[in-house]
């Protein structure tokens, strides 16, 4: 007997993560495409957001945090579109479209990957560069206030 609906969409569910899309998807938006993280309205939460446009492609990757009075609610999401077709998506903890195309997207999927690492990791080092500047202009602003 074949396989039911269900079984065949949990193993195209486990080709997605053993080809790690989502997280190449994750790194190729943040690495070579734009966006940044923005404080959400009202100052309650943050949410961070980059998108990817080129060959093709259309990548875009979220992920929020809102505090509540109750606690903090958060989330994450992935989308690739190819030729304008949604061929990957995940939001809310679970996948719900891949479409596999290890000839076509993946493919550039992949090359575009092996780009975004070393971009990424020049954006790494640049923002903790910064930050560390931003931390040291805090600590001089306070020592001035305190005479040291």
């Amino acid at each position: 007997m074949g396989k039911s609906l269900e079984q065949k969409i949990e193993a195209r569910i486990r080709q997605a993560e053993d080809r790690r899309i989502e997280y190449r998807a994750r790194v190729i938006a943040e690495g070579l495409g734009s966006g940044g993280s923005y404080v959400m309205e009202g100052g309650r939460g943050e949410e961070i957001k980059y998108t990817y446009e080129g060959n093709n492609l259309v990548i875009e990757d979220s992920s929020f945090y809102i505090e509540e009075s109750d606690g903090a609610v958060a989330g994450t999401g992935t989308g690739i579109k190819y030729n304008g077709e949604e061929v990957f998506k995940t939001g809310g903890g679970r996948m719900s479209v891949y479409v596999p195309g290890e000839r076509s997207w993946e493919r550039v999927l992949n090359k575009l990957y092996d780009e975004a690492i070393p971009a990424l990791e020049e954006k790494q080092r640049k923002r903790k560069k910064g930050e560390l500047k931003k931390k040291e202009a805090e600590e001089r602003k306070e020592a001035k206030k305190w005479g040291l």
